[in-house]
């Protein structure tokens, strides 16, 4: 674009950015950072909440799809039924046969939807095969997307879906990450969560126009839960970008839900804002950048020129390691410091 003028970082960076069209050096920057993401992303999907967040997700979008409640249960009780067969070594074509005759081409149908219709965010993850300590978080990520598509598919099939017209619902609903184009395979060493960023908000936009009603009822729900701001408590900026709010069992209690279409003005704001959308970029890449810069790209917070103190926590482990490595000190009164950036390029590069 010859004719558009932009400042002279930001042109550098898209300038950057276009040499990976080169077919040679695409394939040198994926083999570069390659394992380093797929590391990257195995540890920051380990913890029971990313699970638990994406359990949330996954069955507010069967709803967000038009499902109905009780033919989505019904779908829950065969994918359990359909599990514990496979469990104890039963094929597919023997088990199917077990199912009553007026069930049989509906569960046929989910099943196929449920197989056709890729995997989820953990598969993804874990792609390249298991890292120490993932085999669990593979197993349970697993059946939270392999339940959620079967029911969705059930629900489809049990309204008279086509095949094909079940398996675009599942694919569009619950992201296919085995879906890739040539971009997104490069994006993906660049953004490690390319896949649900770039999916996420273009669905949700689009959904929340044309299916309403489940986007209404949360609405419906979340003001009847809010607290009143009669104390002049504001929601931290931060965390309304999420769509948290206030509730009203405690002081200063929050309630943060996050089911996808939450964070449509967390990704709005970052659209908008190229240092906060730098700051979804592969640590090996934005590092350096925001270093040599000495400012972080999501919070725009200047680094420290001096030591910051270790607030305790899982964050206190790595002072002693910094320390040794002459990054860190120990006051007289025993409170820990280390050095900001080096602190803060540590907690980046372990997710």
């Amino acid at each position: 674009y010859p004719t558009i003028g932009v400042a002279k970082e930001i042109a550098e960076i898209l300038q950057n950015v276009h040499r990976v069209q080169d077919p040679a050096m695409a394939q040198a920057l994926s083999k570069f950072l390659g394992d380093y993401t797929q590391f990257f992303k195995a540890y920051a999907t380990l913890s029971p909440g990313f699970h638990i967040r994406n359990g949330l997700s996954n069955g507010f979008m069967l709803f967000a799809a038009g499902g109905s409640p009780d033919i989505l249960a019904q779908g829950l009780r065969w994918s359990r039924e359909w599990r514990q067969a496979s469990k104890s070594g039963k094929a597919f074509v023997d088990w199917i046969e077990t199912v009553p005759a007026q069930n049989r081409e509906i569960v046929r149908q989910a099943y196929y939807g449920m197989v056709g219709s890729g995997t989820g965010m953990t598969s993804d993850a874990l792609e390249r095969g298991m890292l120490p300590g993932t085999k669990q978080s593979r197993r349970l990520g697993d059946f939270i997307e392999s339940h959620s598509r079967f029911m969705l598919s059930y629900d489809g099939a049990a309204k008279g879906f086509g095949t094909d017209e079940n398996l675009a619902r599942v694919r569009r609903f619950l992201i296919d990450y085995q879906d890739v184009s040539s971009l997104d395979k490069t994006m993906k060493q660049i953004v490690p969560f390319w896949m649900w960023t770039s999916r996420n908000f273009p669905m949700q936009l689009m959904n929340i126009y044309s299916n309403p009603k489940a986007y209404q009822v949360y609405g419906a729900l979340k003001r009847n839960f809010t607290a009143n701001e009669e104390d002049g408590t504001l929601v931290p900026s931060w965390m309304s970008e999420m769509g948290a709010f206030k509730i009203p069992f405690g002081k200063n209690l929050y309630a943060s839900p996050d089911l996808g279409f939450n964070r449509m003005g967390q990704q709005l704001n970052e659209f908008s804002d190229p240092s906060r959308m730098l700051s979804s970029v592969n640590p090996l890449l934005r590092l350096p950048m925001e270093l040599s810069g000495n400012r972080q790209y999501y919070s725009n917070r200047q680094f420290s020129s001096k030591p910051v103190e270790v607030e305790g926590g899982l964050s206190s482990i790595y002072q002693p390691i910094m320390q040794g490595l002459g990054l860190g000190d120990t006051g007289p009164t025993g409170k820990k410091f280390v050095d900001d950036k080096a602190y803060y390029a540590l907690r980046n590069l372990i997710p």
